[in-house]
């Protein structure tokens, strides 16, 4: 019962948060050197810190698949170590199996605060989906202590991080001009 939860949960994470399939990563041009006129001479000069100019909503939409592709084959991964799982499968051996999707879920939260701060249009939305990430994580490091007296608590915590995670996913496709998915 606790195996087969852990597996529609998974389940359900990796469609809301399917993403495509681009490598493509976006890239920001760098400042060239000037050259500026002083009296009867010219010198070059590097211009001060300047901004760099933000990513473009293709470029941030491609770079936001990346990050996907990357989580979703970990959460691809889990949910097959689930559904191979036995009856005699412990929680730990659960938890132990969600370490990597864990992981891959903080890599992508690092990713997607870069991304925020070079996608101004679509932060906000993209720091929601960070926090949502976050729980999600948190609901598979509590996979371990699962108990037949909490796995009620365990379905309720990951329905509504789900329902919250779907919200953010669909935000932050619609920022980035990607297609929902169905």
């Amino acid at each position: 019962m606790l195996k087969q939860r852990c597996v529609t949960a998974l389940g359900t994470a990796l469609v809301l948060a399917g993403c495509g399939n681009s490598t493509v990563i976006g890239t920001a041009t760098k400042s060239a050197p000037t050259t500026t006129a002083t009296h009867a001479s010219a010198r070059t000069s590097t211009p001060h810190k300047r901004r760099k100019p933000g990513l473009s909503e293709a470029a941030a939409g491609r770079a936001y698949l990346s990050i996907a592709d990357a989580t979703n084959t970990a959460i691809t991964t889990l949910q097959a170590k689930f559904k191979a799982a036995g009856p005699s499968t412990t929680p730990a051996d659960l938890g132990a199996d969600a370490q990597p999707a864990e992981a891959a879920l903080a890599q992508a939260d690092g990713k997607l605060a870069t991304l925020a701060h070079n996608y101004r249009p679509a932060a906000s939305d993209i720091r929601a989906l960070i926090r949502d990430d976050a729980a999600m994580a948190q609901v598979l490091a509590s996979t371990a202590s699962l108990t037949s007296s909490t796995v009620q608590q365990w379905d309720r915590s990951i329905e509504r991080d789900l329902s919250r995670l779907s919200s953010a996913v669909s935000f932050v496709r619609t920022d980035l001009g990607l297609p929902q998915k169905s």
